[in-house]
C-alpha cells in the first residue's frame, strides 16, 4: 500500500512539472521538435548509461538478497533439526537445550534488523550461544556420538546466523548509491525535453518514463533495505513460529 501511494505522489508530482515545462512556462516548442533527433541520440545514450548501472546493481542487490533468505531459512531449519534431536536426549539435558534455543529465538525476534548503523553483535545473544555450546559439551559425557551430531548441527547455525549478519548490513557503496540516484533523476528530467507534437501522446510517454525510472530506484531501495517494509521485505514470521512450535 505504501510503495501505491509513493508512486502516486511522484505521478502527480511529475504532471505537475510536466505543467511547468509544456505550459506555464511557455517555452518554445518549436526549437525542441526541430532537434529532435539530435537530442534523441543524446539522451538515448543517457538512458543506455542508466540502464547499464541500474541492471548491475540490481543484480547485485538480487544475488545478496537470495543469500540472505537462505541464511535465515537455513538458521531456522537448523535449529528446528537441533530441537528435534534434544528430543531424543535424555530429559535434563534435552529440555535445557531446548531452553537456550527459545531463548535465542525470542532473543532474535526482539533484536532490532533495521538499524543500518549496526555492526556489533550481541552480547546476550552471544552468551545463549555459548551456553548452548556448553551443553553440547557436557553431553559427550554421556553419549559422544549423539554429542557429535548436536555439534554439527550447532555448527550449521552459527555459520548461517553470520551469513544473515553478514548479508543483511551489506549496503550499496555511498558513491553508487549517489550515481544511481543522480542517473535516474537524469533519465527523469531530461526526458521533458524530448517533445512530441500531440501534448496528450508527449504527456503519456514522457510520465512513462519517469514513472519506469522512479519504479528503478524504487526497486533497488528495497533491495537495499531487506528488512525495511516495502515492495520485497523479510520478516521474522519463521523464527516466531519455530517458537511457537516449541511452546
Amino acid at each position: 500500500m505504501a510503495t501505491i501511494n509513493r508512486v502516486i505522489i511522484f505521478i502527480i508530482f511529475f504532471s505537475f512539472v510536466f505543467y511547468l515545462f509544456r505550459i506555464y512556462l511557455n517555452i518554445d516548442l518549436e526549437i525542441l521538435h526541430n532537434n529532435l533527433d539530435g537530442i534523441a541520440w543524446l539522451y538515448t545514450t543517457i538512458s543506455l548509461i542508466f540502464s547499464i548501472i541500474s541492471a548491475f546493481v540490481i543484480q547485485t542487490q538480487w544475488s545478496r538478497w537470495d543469500r540472505l533468505e537462505s541464511a535465515l531459512k537455513g538458521e531456522v531449519d537448523s535449529l528446528w533439526l537441533l530441537v528435534m534431536f534434544a528430543e531424543q536426549l535424555p530429559e535434563k539435558i534435552g529440555q535445557e537445550m531446548k531452553e537456550y534455543i527459545k531463548k535465542y529465538l525470542t532473543l532474535t525476534i526482539e533484536e532490532s534488523w533495521r538499524s543500518a548503523d549496526r555492526r556489533e553483535r550481541s552480547v546476550e545473544i552471544e552468551l545463549v550461544l555459548k551456553d548452548l555450546q556448553r551443553k553440547i559439551v557436557e553431553l559427550m559425557k554421556v553419549s559422544p556420538h549423539r554429542a557429535e551430531s548436536a555439534h554439527n548441527i550447532f555448527l550449521v547455525v552459527l555459520e548461517n546466523r553470520s551469513n544473515r549478519m553478514h548479508y543483511g548490513m551489506g549496503k550499496l557503496p555511498l558513491l553508487l548509491y549517489i550515481l544511481i540516484g543522480v542517473s535516474t533523476f537524469l533519465v527523469s528530467f531530461l526526458s521533458l525535453f524530448i517533445a512530441v507534437p500531440n501534448i496528450w501522446f508527449d504527456y503519456i510517454f514522457t510520465l512513462s518514463i519517469g514513472l519506469l525510472s522512479f519504479l528503478i530506484i524504487t526497486v533497488i531501495e528495497d533491495l537495499n533495505h531487506p528488512f525495511r517494509p516495502g515492495i520485497w521485505h523479510l520478516t521474522k514470521e519463521n523464527y516466531k513460529n519455530l517458537l511457537f512450535e516449541i511452546d
